[in-house]
């Protein structure tokens, strides 16, 4: 049986532009494997952030923010696989942002 732990993020963390291309409905889901419920946006998205293979755990796709990024090696470097962000969300300190276009 395997049990995750997941942290909860803040939605502040990420820029208007990466949560505009995560929210994308024609988004390529080999990409960034991203499970939201679009019926329910105050919920969030749950973000898979583990490595593929046993190599180095990967960078997150080109072209997110760096406020993605650094959340994304944040939780790798934790050993979480998953990130939650939701508005509700914890604000993770050292790694807080406004959102920006």
């Amino acid at each position: 049986m395997f049990i995750y732990q997941v942290p909860c993020i803040s939605l502040q963390h990420l820029t208007e532009a990466d949560l505009s291309r995560l929210y994308d409905p024609q988004r390529d889901p080999s990409e960034v494997a991203c499970m939201i419920d679009p019926n329910d946006s105050q919920n969030g998205m749950f973000v898979w952030v583990d490595e593929v293979d046993s190599g180095d755990p990967p960078d997150p796709p080109v072209g997110y923010s760096p406020n993605f990024n650094a959340l994304w090696h944040w939780a790798q470097q934790r050993g979480y696989t998953w990130i939650r962000f939701a508005e509700w969300g914890d604000e993770v300190e050292g790694l807080a942002a406004p959102k920006e276009g």
